[in-house]
């Protein structure tokens, strides 16, 4: 009498570990029994259980005995292996220095990432990250790689994935030089602000995540002479403060000379004719003279030279310039009133002791 043991499949989950698998392979052999006859005998070599992480092994039984024809029985013994060993990584991470606050945010970062790293099915895997890695540094960039080491019962692996942090591009500031013009050059105090804010707007910065500056509130100085110092703050996500100072400066013009004309008066007499005293005049009227400054002007008016039989005319000056202020001039040419002649007196005489006849 031939006792077989049928197939037998069961999930590497149900044992603790291969000597589990091996027992209960002993006890399935152990099924396959034969009585009667003579003293009958089996056989099946020598044959081992399958490992834990999966597998069959199939055993052939001979049977003999004194007066028996001689058979063969076959049964496997099955180890369904566990879930395939899957190991899971996080993508590849890129960011720029400017995405982040600071350090701190870049570390939190990197951490949430890293838990990125899992491994799933097989049997009692384990999974640990080689090292210690670290984040890269904010502002100066790099990468991270990462390599994720599993062991299994029934096998092992590793992973690898990158963390990226890229620098900004450096700060570029663009300087303005000091500037010094003359107060001739402007027409007003509209003219010397529009070209101070002209020459602030040269300054700039480019580059870096997004650099800004501050100058105070400066102001330009008076168009008729001074100077402003300016100083720039820049600063950067990733940037070392700097500061930048240039001065815009407006030269005062030379003073305003005015060289004046004194009180002139002349007899009538000296002249031969009113064309005369006209030239005269017009000499006297042209030594008054401006300089220095940006371009004074001077304005007397219309006037005309006193006449032949004597009067007199008073000038007015009036001296203006860019940054001057007006003054009036005032002075006298006068020639004397002609005094005329002596009148004639006529006489007759008269008689020796008579009376003279006027």
């Amino acid at each position: 009498m031939v006792t077989e043991v049928s197939d037998l499949t069961t999930p590497a989950g149900d044992y603790a570990d291969q000597a589990a698998i091996n027992a209960a392979f002993t006890n399935w052999l152990n099924g396959f029994a034969v009585s009667g006859g003579c003293a009958p005998q089996e056989d099946h070599g020598t044959v081992s259980a399958p490992g834990l992480c999966g597998g069959s092994t199939t055993v052939t039984w001979t049977v003999t005995d004194h007066c028996y024809a001689t058979t063969t029985h076959t049964a496997t013994f099955t180890i369904v292996s566990p879930n395939p060993l899957i190991i899971n990584k996080p993508d590849n991470f890129t960011a720029t220095s400017c995405q982040f606050t600071d350090q701190d945010a870049v570390n939190t970062a990197f951490d949430s990432w890293l838990t990125g790293f899992s491994v799933t099915g097989g049997f009692n895997p384990q999974g640990t990250i080689s090292g210690t890695p670290v984040a890269p540094v904010l502002c100066e960039g790099g990468t991270t790689t990462v390599t994720y080491n599993v062991t299994d019962e029934c096998g092992s692996g590793s992973e690898t994935a990158t963390f990226t942090i890229n620098a900004p591009s450096a700060v570029a500031v663009t300087e303005v030089n000091d500037l010094t013009t003359s107060s001739c050059a402007y027409t007003d105090q509209s003219a010397a602000d529009a070209a101070f804010a002209l020459w602030l707007d040269g300054f700039g910065v480019t580059g870096g995540c997004s650099p800004a500056f501050t100058n105070g509130t400066p102001v330009a100085p008076a168009y008729c002479g001074g100077s402003t110092l300016v100083t720039w703050t820049v600063t950067d996500h990733c940037y070392v403060t700097s500061t930048h100072t240039a001065t815009f400066t407006i030269n005062t013009p030379a003073a305003v000379m005015v060289t004046e004309v004194s009180d002139l008066t002349t007899p009538a007499g000296d002249y031969a004719d009113q064309a005369a005293i006209n030239t005269a005049f017009t000499n006297w009227l042209n030594g008054f003279a401006v300089s220095g400054g940006c371009a004074p002007q001077e304005d007397h008016g219309t006037v005309s030279a006193p006449g032949l039989c004597g009067g007199s005319t008073t000038v007015t000056w009036t001296v203006t310039d860019h940054c001057y202020a007006d003054y009036p001039y005032s002075h006298l040419y006068h020639s004397p009133t002609i005094i005329p002649a002596p009148p004639v007196v006529y006489s007759r005489a008269r008689p020796f002791g008579g009376t003279t006849v006027p």
